[in-house]
């Protein structure tokens, strides 16, 4: 077992050093490029940093399917025994263990995490793994450092229930984050 575990540590460290390193692409014989003091954003200046939208379920009795506004998926949905991977710098990240004891969760932690997502309505599907509450935190950051949440707490959810979270969102708007609507359905 310590094995397996051993090999997911190191495939998920070569993910995250190919997916969060600009500019690393395998490619050989390319030229190098010239130092540049051009601010950001111009054609000579380094790229822009990420924009983050990071959705995080604590103790949650869930399963989470998110659709973003081309109704791409990323998420597990148990009903219909699928899981997806469909939305473009999207990944899903939950060890299952303590942070500080190491020791196996019960419930662990389930995170959303989307590199410079694309702007408009987003679906989050919440479907109940089992009777319980859940608690979700949808957050966003910007490049300049700024951020708004929109947190969804201690909400009651049974087994085989569904609730669906609308959202938009928009970098460019003062109010890039915004909550639109949830509807549980009951089985």
């Amino acid at each position: 077992m310590l094995r397996d575990e051993n090999a997911r540590a190191i495939w998920i460290l070569l993910f995250l050093l190919l997916f969060l390193t600009p500019g690393l692409t395998g490619q050989v014989g390319t030229e190098p490029r010239e130092p540049s003091l051009a601010p950001p954003g111009s054609v000579r200046g380094l790229p822009e940093p990420p924009v983050f939208l990071t959705i995080d379920c604590e103790n949650s009795a869930v399963d989470l399917v998110l659709a973003d506004p081309q109704n791409r998926r990323l998420g597990n949905d148990p009903f219909h025994h699928q899981a997806y991977d469909e939305i473009p710098g999207a990944y899903i990240a939950g060890a299952g263990k303590d942070d500080e004891t190491g020791v196996r969760e019960e419930d662990p932690a389930e995170v959303m995490n989307l590199r410079n997502p694309e702007s408009g309505r987003y679906r989050l599907t919440l479907i109940g793994a089992r009777d319980g509450t859940y608690s979700c935190l949808i957050s966003a950051s910007l490049e300049n450092g700024v951020r708004r949440e929109i947190s969804l707490r201690n909400r009651p959810l049974r087994r085989d229930e569904i609730e669906q979270v609308q959202f938009s969102f928009d970098p460019k708007s003062s109010s890039f984050l915004v909550p639109l609507d949830a509807a549980v359905t009951r089985p």
